[in-house]
């Protein structure tokens, strides 16, 4: 999925002033748990939309067939260890509740866990020490490499990988000369924080609700 030209346009700028990349990273990884261990398979199917949503109107295009292939793929596989209630028979094969809902519950998790990652990563993040430098490094190579898709032909698979990673690599030293992008944006803001604590509290909130209720 892609948004128009001048939509993606207007969604990045927005993000560029809504939060830094650094607290955006944090945020996401605070609010990891809180999806990983969501157990109500409503709240989990609409999270992964959300994250989803936010991933693309932050990137502007996103590949959701990548989502629907891993949901379907972990939910398919699942069914082979059945449990639980029968809802129906295909041949001699049951599908079960248990299994179905267990699935589509692995499922779900693994793709919003990718639309989170998309959210984080961002060639403009810096984070602090050489390390810091080092993490900041490998996310430009990762969003540089997601770009394009490789044109894999037969016989010709390893050069085609080779090929693209010799661009990305002479694509970093022409836009930064020895480093990734840097960030000037301040990594606290009014709106950052408040979007930092809306988004980790109706997480948190979702997480503990069912349990509570």
């Amino acid at each position: 999925m892609k948004l128009p030209c001048s939509v993606a346009k207007k969604t990045a700028d927005f993000w560029n002033r809504l939060i830094s990349p650094s607290l955006l990273f944090i945020t996401v990884m605070l609010c990891f748990p809180a999806y990983l261990f969501q157990e109500n398979l409503q709240i989990l199917a609409g999270e992964m939309l959300f994250f989803l949503l936010l991933a693309l109107t932050k990137r502007g295009k996103i590949r959701i067939l990548t989502g629907v292939f891993i949901i379907l793929g972990v939910t398919f596989f699942s069914l082979f260890s059945p449990y639980g209630k029968v809802l129906f028979y295909i041949s001699s094969f049951s599908v079960t509740q248990g299994a179905l809902e267990t699935g589509l519950h692995r499922g779900l998790s693994l793709t919003g866990m990718v639309f989170l990652s998309q959210l984080a990563v961002t060639p403009k993040l810096r984070l602090p020490g050489k390390v810091g430098a080092f993490m900041a490094q490998m996310f430009w190579y990762l969003e540089a490499l997601g770009q394009e898709a490789l044109a894999l032909k037969k016989g010709r698979i390893l050069t085609a990988i080779d090929q693209r990673l010799y661009e990305v690599y002479w694509e970093e030293k022409e836009e930064t000369g020895s480093s990734v992008v840097t960030e000037t944006q301040p990594i606290f803001s009014l709106s950052g924080v408040v979007f930092s604590l809306l988004m980790f509290g109706i997480l948190y909130f979702l997480l503990f609700y069912p349990i509570l209720h």
